[in-house]
């Protein structure tokens, strides 16, 4: 929060608007683009594990799943838990899939994603603290970031493999009933992430995916670099992206609005790029990676709540009658 602060203290919005408009629209027309591909990609990510577990789902189906959990990842702290619950609670109620089947999904596609994010940052750490001259408070934080990322990744992995332990500490809690519910799904849930887990080269590939995946964005912020005529190289800048990323996932605002932000100019002024170039990359790409996305996810929901009003089905049915009057 201080290093947010800090951030916001030195900011010169006139020379901050003057980096902003050096950045070619195209270009951010460009990246927009390859984020509806990556949005695209994750989805066919969870169609392809919902298929191994016997649940052929529709890519259309997946894609407004996964828009509502955008949403609330958008306006939730950055852990991400409330968009994930979310997805497994639509994933029950859209499409009828059981409870602990639709949790087991949804666990195993963010541990195959978190587990490639915490390797590519620790080999960003790495290569960043061993080539770049820093100060000790990049260490810590950087360290502290990692931590927790590690620490969350290690929980996953915990509950998604011995799901029975956990679910006795949760059952503390509840009536008898939702404990027969509880014990029910950790059943479904324990044998969906077996039948995963049995097939190894299916899970490669889903490593392989999700490195495919992760690298889209550190191209987009290559090509908003080069846009932006930095002197930097195509792995410090990739480097830096994902610690930032790993700085915003600590839960401390809404999406890790800020965050994000504050920790890719804290990372790019040792790598000689100014405050207010740093500033304007890191806007920029946050616009294409968050803020599109957001406004997207807010559309996409809106129109498929239109679509199941009673006007709009009204008028569906009002036009054949009207071509036919035509004729």
């Amino acid at each position: 929060m201080l290093l947010i602060l800090l951030v916001l203290w030195q900011v010169d919005f006139k020379y901050l608007l003057e980096h902003l408009s050096v950045i070619d629209k195209m270009i951010i027309v460009l990246l927009c683009g390859i984020q509806i591909v990556t949005l695209l990609l994750i989805n066919l990510q969870w169609k392809s594990i919902a298929k191994q577990v016997g649940e052929n789902v529709k890519l259309h189906e997946m894609i407004s799943i996964n828009m509502s959990g955008k949403f609330v990842e958008c306006v939730t702290p950055s852990a991400k838990a409330g968009g994930e619950a979310v997805k497994v609670y639509l994933l029950k109620k859209k499409l009828g899939i059981p409870a602990g089947k639709a949790a087991a999904i949804v666990s195993i596609h963010k541990a195959i994603s978190m587990s490639v994010f915490v390797f590519v940052n620790i080999a960003s750490i790495v290569w960043f603290l061993t080539t770049v001259k820093t100060e000790r408070g990049y260490t810590s934080t950087l360290f502290a970031s990692l931590l927790i990322l590690v620490v969350a990744l290690i929980l996953l992995i915990s509950f998604t493999l011995y799901p029975t332990k956990a679910s006795k500490l949760l059952s503390f809690f509840f009536s008898e009933k939702i404990k027969r519910e509880i014990q029910y799904s950790v059943v479904c849930f324990r044998d969906t992430i077996g039948l995963i887990v049995a097939q190894k080269k299916v899970l490669l590939l889903q490593l392989i995916l999700s490195l495919l995946i992760w690298s889209l964005f550190a191209l987009k912020a290559v090509i908003l670099a080069w846009n932006l005529n930095l002197e930097i190289s195509f792995i410090a800048i990739s480097v830096v992206t994902y610690l930032s990323y790993m700085i915003a996932v600590v839960p401390l605002l809404p999406g890790g609005v800020g965050t994000f932000e504050a920790g890719m100019v804290f990372l790019l002024i040792p790598l000689g790029i100014s405050f207010h170039q740093g500033m304007a990359l890191a806007l920029a790409l946050r616009f294409v990676t968050f803020w599109f996305v957001f406004v997207l996810s807010i559309i996409y929901i809106g129109i498929d709540k239109l679509r199941k009003t009673k006007v709009f089905n009204n008028l569906k049915k009002k036009k054949p009658i009207e071509a036919s009057n035509v004729s």
